[in-house]
């Protein structure tokens, strides 16, 4: 008899426990309840997470590139990463690519069409991706290639959430050439600043590459290169160079780097990209602009001896098509004007000065 008393003892005294923490939930929930009407009352808004945006946007810049479409954005559609971007960037495309365009979107929901009714260029038409993106990193990818394997995005971004870096460099691979590694890193070593930038922007500058399809980015560092660019992209054809500024901008803006040794991208030689004026004028003023952003970014008067072997390029550049150079008057006064402002400016080596007046009086004869 006493083991059953007991037993309804504390059988009892457990029913009036839980009873006791109910009701002080049930006040506690009605406690919150009053804060929330109390907030919203006074204006307060409460944050909200939102699960819905894409893990990676991915942007592509098209002109006229109807036959390579499906290989390149199928490429994004068979992901095992679900939760992305695909941002197709027309660019007043005369074939049938739009149309290719809006009935695969038609089918997928995540492919979100910019169009630009006339052609801008290959600058204009990558800034529209990168304001148009959502997606917490970004690749662009050339429309005439594509991504290697259906795991490659969801690799790359569990890759950069663990090591927390800003940029994945990966390898790419040139048909009908050869890989290129791109590891002027070591390979799964992170690279942090200030070395970041000093290692990619380094006295071979042109020797070294600045392709901006090799790798993954977080989106804020695309944002903030975008307000570098931002006076260039309206009212200039930049299709030429202007992916080694991209580059240069991100690893500027980076906190850090790593370089995986995982193929990703396949890259196809057969280019005739966006829309381009005549050859050669278009690519020598893109190369004046490219300067010019140099000067923007090389603010610091320690990274301003990376200038000089920015010119030696340029003048190397120049003196090669001195020929196409003669016969634009426009063109020739405002090569010299920079070449001589650059001079003033700048404590340069005489023999670089030698050419530099060299090249200025035979596009002047």
């Amino acid at each position: 008899m006493n083991f059953i008393f007991t037993f309804n003892s504390i059988y009892e005294y457990n029913k009036k426990l839980n009873e006791e923490m109910i009701f002080i939930f049930k006040i506690k929930l009605i406690i919150i309840y009053l804060i929330i009407l109390i907030i919203s009352n006074e204006g307060i808004e409460i944050p909200k997470t939102n699960n819905n945006l894409p893990k990676i946007s991915i942007f592509l810049p098209i002109y006229n590139k109807e036959k390579y479409l499906r290989r390149s954005i199928g490429s994004l559609q068979s992901q095992t990463l679900k939760e992305i971007e695909i941002i197709p960037v027309n660019d007043g495309s005369t074939d049938n690519s739009l149309n290719i365009l809006k009935e695969m979107a038609k089918k997928d929901a995540r492919i979100n069409i910019v169009n630009n009714e006339k052609n801008h260029g290959l600058l204009f038409s990558r800034g529209m991706g990168v304001l148009n993106s959502k997606g917490e990193y970004i690749i662009c990818l050339d429309p005439d290639d594509k991504l290697q394997g259906r795991n490659t995005l969801s690799f790359l971004y569990n890759k950069a959430k663990i090591l927390n870096v800003d940029i994945i460099y990966f390898k790419l691979l040139k048909i009908p050439r050869s890989v290129k590694t791109d590891n002027f890193f070591s390979s799964n070593k992170i690279i942090n600043q200030p070395e970041l930038f000093y290692k990619v922007f380094n006295k071979y500058l042109y020797l070294c590459d600045f392709r901006i399809t090799n790798k993954l980015v977080k989106n804020e560092l695309f944002k903030n290169a975008f307000k570098i660019f931002k006076n260039y992209i309206y009212g200039n054809k930049w299709n030429y160079h202007e992916d080694n500024i991209w580059s240069i901008l991100v690893n500027k803006y980076a906190n850090s780097s790593i370089f995986v040794n995982r193929l990703v991208y396949i890259y196809y030689s057969n280019k005739g990209s966006l829309k381009k004026d005549p050859p050669n004028i278009l690519e020598m003023k893109n190369l004046l602009y490219r300067h010019d952003m140099y000067k923007t970014i090389l603010s610091n008067k320690r990274e301003e001896k990376f200038l000089i072997v920015e010119l030696s390029y340029l003048l190397y550049i120049f003196k090669k098509n001195i020929n196409i150079i003669k016969h634009n008057k426009e063109f020739q006064k405002l090569f010299i004007n920079k070449m001589q402002e650059f001079k003033k400016k700048h404590k340069i080596p005489k023999m670089l000065s030698k050419k530099i007046n060299l090249i200025i009086r035979k596009i002047s004869s």
